[in-house]
């Protein structure tokens, strides 16, 4: 048997960026990356992973003070090395930024034609690689016409047509909403195995990706932490009890929480998917009728967590039309919906569905064509949009934050109290730009929150949050919602099910299904929560992972 080669080798690799005061984001870091493999990299926040992703690529490395070695097939990197540049794909977290040409076909063309290959070569690999990709019938299609989990598709294709022996990807399903989520992946494993491609993946959503990696890397603080299978990450994880556990694969919570609760000893394999973990679940409890005879009117009365206690509207939106230009399709129609007061309101759909659209309608950015968005008093409205980066117009952390200081009336304390809130004290000299993606999303929602609103839009807030920081954005909205009434468009399925008063979702450019969180996940299939994947017609109403964390505590002390 052949041994493995190694592709990529950090030796004793250490990067200060010039910003930061001398503290390196990455510290003698020394890994092996071996060919064919498809390995996860992830960690905490700031922990340095898109910082070492970008090292892979030599025309998006950053600038700063290097120690240490970094290796490509035999060879030092060179960003000047133009065969370096050829054998190196990178797909960014999103798409458009990447995305290029006005067309599927120049997008995939144009990486080809600045090779300089011939015009024949050229549409025999696009020939190939739309048949590869199912994306033949998209063509001759706009890539302003597709949706975002198919423009992210056109994104890998558009890189794997160059054949690259490497493929970098840094939180590329971030944008995607959950079924699109899935299919991106299904096709990036697809990949995987039918070139043998070396693959090196950053994500902070580990469900149906950890079951599929050669091999993990887990970065803390700019240290490489652990290295190795994807089973030894859980059991170096939990046996330290370290906070980042909560990002493991719900599956595999799942089993630790059945040996918790039964007093056993964890086996040397934990479920990394949902069938193993729905596997697990059935040989444990199929046994016990308790599991089946849960008091279903206790169910009822958990759904009845909307607006029981408060139905003072304070905003409508009455059956709103609206499209971008007079040639285009439109958007919304006949939309409606209405915004209670000291709720928290989610609303999701596929990509390209009008979400986005519809917070801008409400915050007036936007006018519709038909229809009237009304509030029963004034109201002062704040949106902050899927880019934070957009609402940074300063050097530093802390100018950011003192922009609107006197347009507010915010005070010193004021400011000082945000900060904390947010963990942005180690952080006020940095530029904004340097900070991690977590970091721009909390600096972003605390401007926002400085300008006092009544009425919080929020698109995509849990984008690029490790699990701490994620906990905290809930916890901090979660609190908010007794001063403010708040709107949250929104991918992550999971992190909304445990804050939501409502949801709803945007289909056929309507807002549908409304209904209390509880009811809602529960009655759909695949647009729900891993928890209730996991559980479905197992244990009956477990929608976030607490719900199932309880339940089985009950079960086995007999309650």
């Amino acid at each position: 048997m052949n041994k493995q080669q190694t592709l990529v080798e950090f030796l004793n690799f250490s990067f200060t960026y010039p910003t930061s005061e001398g503290l390196p984001a990455l510290q003698k870091i020394s890994l092996k990356i071996k060919t064919g493999n498809l390995t996860v990299l992830c960690g905490m926040n700031g922990s340095g992973k898109t910082t070492l992703l970008r090292h892979l690529k030599p025309e998006l490395s950053p600038a700063g003070e290097i120690t240490g070695d970094l290796i490509f097939a035999d060879r030092l990197y060179q960003k000047k090395d133009e065969n370096n540049r050829q054998k190196i794909a990178y797909v960014m977290q999103n798409p458009s930024n990447q995305i290029i040409m006005d067309s599927v076909w120049h997008e995939l063309a144009f990486g080809l034609e600045n090779q300089g290959l011939k015009t024949e070569e050229i549409e025999r690999r696009i020939a190939e690689i739309s048949i590869f990709f199912g994306i033949e019938t998209w063509i001759d299609k706009k890539v302003a016409e597709l949706s975002g989990g198919e423009k992210q598709i056109l994104n890998l294709a558009s890189n794997m047509i160059l054949q690259p022996d490497l493929l970098v990807l840094d939180e590329p399903t971030a944008q995607l909403d959950p079924i699109a989520r899935r299919d991106f992946l299904q096709m990036l494993f697809y990949v995987h195995s039918e070139t043998g491609i070396s693959i090196v993946i950053s994500e902070h959503n580990l469900n149906d990706l950890l079951e599929n990696a050669d091999h993990v890397l887990f970065l803390d603080k700019g240290k490489l932490d652990f290295t190795g299978s994807a089973n030894g990450l859980t059991d170096y994880l939990f046996n330290n009890d370290h906070p980042y556990k909560a990002v493991l694969p719900i599956a595999t919570q799942a089993g630790y929480l059945v040996d918790q609760v039964q007093r056993t000893e964890s086996s040397n394999t934990m479920p990394l998917s949902i069938k193993q973990g729905r596997d697990l679940l059935n040989r444990t409890f199929s046994h016990q009728s308790a599991v089946t005879d849960i008091d279903h009117k206790n169910i009822i009365a958990e759904d009845k967590n909307g607006n029981s206690d408060n139905d003072t509207k304070i905003l409508t939106a009455d059956r709103i039309w609206y499209r971008y230009s007079p040639e285009d399709d439109l958007v919304l129609k006949e939309a409606s919906f209405n915004l209670y007061e000291n709720e928290i309101f989610a609303v999701m759909g596929g990509n390209g569905s009008g979400k986005s659209t519809l917070l801008y309608l409400l915050s007036r950015a936007l006018k519709p064509l038909k229809g009237q968005i009304k509030s029963t008093v004034q109201k002062r409205i704040a949106m902050l949009g899927q880019n934070p980066e957009a609402v940074f117009a300063q050097d530093t952390v802390l100018q950011v934050l003192t922009e609107f200081k006197q347009r507010f009336t915010n005070t010193d304390r004021e400011i000082s109290d945000m900060i904390d809130l947010f963990d942005l004290r180690d952080i006020l000299q940095r530029h904004p730009y340097d900070i991690s993606g977590g970091e721009k999303q909390k600096l972003a929602l605390a401007k926002v929150l400085l300008i006092k609103p009544d009425i919080l839009l929020l698109d995509e807030p849990f984008k690029s949050l490790d699990v701490i920081y994620k906990q905290k954005i809930k916890q901090i909205l979660s609190e908010l919602k007794a001063k403010m009434s708040i709107v949250i468009v929104t991918h992550d399925v999971d992190a909304i099910a445990e804050i939501a008063d409502r949801c709803a979702m945007i289909f056929n450019r309507r807002i549908i299904a409304e209904a209390p969180t509880q009811d809602f996940f529960q009655k759909n299939s695949y647009f729900t929560t891993t928890t209730y994947r996991l559980t479905r017609d197992i244990i009956p109403g477990c929608i976030v992972f607490n719900d199932l964390q309880q339940k089985l505590i009950n079960l086995t002390s007999g309650e």
